[in-house]
């Protein structure tokens, strides 16, 4: 079983990478202050959280939003048990972003980076956690705008934890 802190390091270790000099999206996150948020690991049948908690720096004026949406991604994605993202049910208008993802049987929700980045974090923990297979991972992020930029081999790695 992969433990509390596994998941919140393997949340931690995916952030950092995003963030990494490297990284093809750390000056768009940086330049917006999206360097942290709430990562949210929830039970697939009815999305009650078994752990929440902060990742990186978040940004201080939007900490309740980003722990109330990470948490909500998850909550929704489980009322749609035929949806594998939250993307799937998203809706600006009423505060519903992408950024949750399901796995075999846990959803991983994280929020405090542009949703579809949230969704790549929640992905790469699901990962890690064999929740997620590499081709399960890659199909569930088909037509994510960010794939192309990250990699298609960082996406299938999980991360090092």
């Amino acid at each position: 079983m992969f433990s509390l802190d596994m998941r919140i390091r393997a949340a931690d270790v995916t952030l950092k990478s995003l963030l990494a000099d490297r990284s093809p999206v750390r000056q768009e996150l940086v330049a917006a202050g999206r360097i942290g948020g709430y990562y949210c690991s929830a039970r697939g049948l009815d999305g009650f959280p078994l752990l929440i908690s902060s990742i990186g720096t978040p940004n201080p004026e939007k900490l309740d939003k980003y722990f109330a949406f990470c948490q909500e991604k998850a909550l929704r994605l489980a009322g749609h048990p035929e949806h594998n993202l939250s993307l799937e049910s998203a809706d600006d208008d009423l505060n519903q972003f992408p950024g949750a993802v399901r796995g075999s049987d846990e959803i991983d929700s994280f929020s405090g980076l542009p949703g579809r980045l949230d969704e790549v974090v929640s992905a790469k923990v699901l990962l890690a956690r064999m929740q997620l297979s590499p081709d399960s991972l890659m199909e569930r992020l088909r037509g994510n705008p960010y794939v192309p930029r990250l990699g298609v081999e960082w996406l299938r790695t999980p991360p090092a934890i």
